[in-house]
C-alpha cells in the first residue's frame, strides 16, 4: 500500500502519515510495507492532504510521554555517576566530589526556571 507524505517534512525517515517527502520538498509516494519510495515525485504541496497521527496525539500526551522518558534517562545517568563513589575503583578528592554536585544543582536550577511561569520584567530606565 501507498500512502502521500506531507511536503516539508524530512527525508531522513520521519514518518509522516506512512509517506515521505523529499529533499526538495514535494511529496513523494512511499510503499508503507517496505518503506521504499515509489518513483519519482508526483505531487504538489497545495494538493496533499494528510492526517498525522501525532496531531492527533495531545500536547499533554507528548509532554507525558517526553517527561517521563527524559526523566527516566537522567536519573539512570545519575546512578552510572553514583558508581564513581566506590573508592575502591576510583580515587577523587572531596572538591572533586563537590565540583560535580555544583555543576547538577547549577544546571537543575536553570530548567526548573524554564518550567517557572513568570511575567517577563520590562526594561526601564530610571
Amino acid at each position: 500500500m501507498a500512502m502521500v507524505a506531507e511536503a516539508g517534512k524530512s527525508a531522513k525517515g520521519e514518518v509522516a502519515g506512512g509517506g515521505l517527502t523529499s529533499p526538495s520538498g514535494s511529496a513523494i509516494m512511499v510503499n508503507t510495507d517496505t518503506g521504499c519510495e515509489i518513483g519519482a515525485p508526483f505531487v504538489q504541496e497545495q494538493n496533499i492532504t494528510v492526517v498525522k497521527p501525532d496531531r492527533a496525539r495531545s500536547k499533554r500526551d507528548s509532554f507525558k510521554r517526553l517527561a517521563e522518558r527524559r526523566t527516566e534517562a537522567i536519573l539512570e545517568k545519575l546512578r552510572v555517576l553514583g558508581n564513581l563513589a566506590n573508592r575502591s575503583v576510583y580515587d577523587y578528592s572531596d572538591e572533586d566530589v563537590q565540583k560535580i554536585f555544583e555543576a547538577l544543582e547549577q544546571e537543575l536550577r536553570v530548567v526548573r526556571g524554564k518550567f517557572r511561569t513568570t511575567e517577563r520584567r520590562r526594561f526601564r530606565l530610571d
